[in-house]
Formats: C-alpha cells, structure tokens, sequence
C-alpha cells in the first residue's frame, strides 16, 4: 500500500513499503495536510500558503508523481478524501503560515478536485479538522469559534456536504477523524481553551460524546 505525509515548508513524501523508506514528491510549499484513494493512485494535499499569499490545493493521479493546482488561494490546512479519490473535501482555517488564526470555509469537490463548491458559507470558521467516509457521503468538521469562549462544534453532512448540521456540545474541537462507514468519530476536545485536550468518540455521529481514558 502507498503512505504519504507532509513537512511544513517542506516536501510531500510517499512510501510505498508501508514507512520503511520515502520518496520525496512534489516542490517545496508550506504543506499542512494530505490525502489518498484507498489503491494510492489519486492524492490531494493542502497549501496553506506564503507570507503574503494563500497555497492551492494541489491533486495527483499517478501515485504522486506528478502533481496540479486546484481551487483558489486560501489558507488550506485539511483535506479528506472518498476510497476512489473522486469525492474531496477541503478546509480553510486554523493558521497561515505566520502563526495567526486563519478562517473560511469547507469545500467540496466531485470530479477528483478539478471544481470546487464552498460549504457552510453563512460565516466563517477556524476549522480545526476534517474527515470523510470512505464513500465521501458523510463528512464531519470540528471548529474552535476562533480559539474564543465558549467554543465551537463538530459539524456533520451525510450528503456529500449538501446540508450541514451542528452536532455536540460546545467546547474546543480538533483533528476529528472517522470510521470508513462514517458511523464512529473521534475528536480532541476540550472545555477550555487553555486546557489540556481529552480524546472522545461518538458512535452516532457526534450527537453524543464519550471521553476515553488514553493513560
């Protein structure tokens, strides 16, 4: 199977032995986060830009090798991708490349990251995670209100990003993931903002919130 990660400032990497060696791919960018179909063929990865400019989103579909400029600039730092690479999602928000709070919107893509639909336009957010279902039909998103009392929520679409609901109580939500069924989530979370963070799990797509004890 194929493994890829990111260096900030860095390259994109891609193993191909499960971690034991790695290939650097693609140029040197501010990468903050990346992606692949469930054979490894089609990659996203996020560019959360420069000092004085947003980064693209950037697809591959040939393992890596080559790679593509996708959507507009913005301060990208999370993407998530369906097991065939066609359905994306991509997140704006938590920081540019200075350090300060970064905020947007999600995005959607069908056609393999080519086009691209904002999502939750009402106002934006400083996005904090990002994950799909293996068949891109449920994607979930945790924000932090800005890193402001009394924090944000997790949100949920089960329609490939159509409709949006809030799920949860409010708190500090961060670096969300999920089943490939989309029926299990597991977020960081905290009350405050200057708390150390606990890890829950949902099991009803974060209506309800378990604290799990990782000592």
């Amino acid at each position: 199977g194929l493994l890829a990660g990111v260096s900030a400032v860095g390259r994109i990497y891609i193993s191909t032995n499960l971690g034991l060696s790695w290939l650097p791919t693609a140029e040197r960018r501010n990468w903050t986060d990346v992606a692949c179909s469930a054979d490894g063929r089609k990659l996203v990865a996020a560019d959360n830009g420069t000092n004085v400019s947003g980064g693209f989103i950037y697809t591959s579909e040939d393992h890596g090798q080559t790679w593509l400029p996708r959507a507009l600039p913005f301060n990208w730092s999370f993407v998530a991708s369906s097991s065939d690479g066609s359905r994306l999602a991509a997140a704006v928000g938590e920081a540019n490349v200075k350090g300060e709070l970064a905020l947007g919107f999600i995005h959607t893509s069908t056609d393999g990251g080519v086009t691209w639909t904002p999502r939750l336009t009402d106002r934006p957010r400083r996005w904090t995670g990002l994950a799909t279902s293996s068949d891109g039909q449920t994607i979930c998103a945790s924000e932090d209100n800005g890193r402001a009392e009394p924090g944000g929520q997790v949100y949920v679409s089960r329609d490939g990003g159509e409709t949006w609901n809030a799920r949860g109580p409010v708190k500090f939500w961060s670096r969300i993931g999920m089943s490939r069924d989309g029926r299990l989530l597991a977020c960081v979370v905290s009350d405050k903002v200057d708390e150390i963070p606990q890890l829950a799990i949902s099991r009803d797509l974060g209506v309800s919130w378990s604290v799990v004890d990782a000592r």
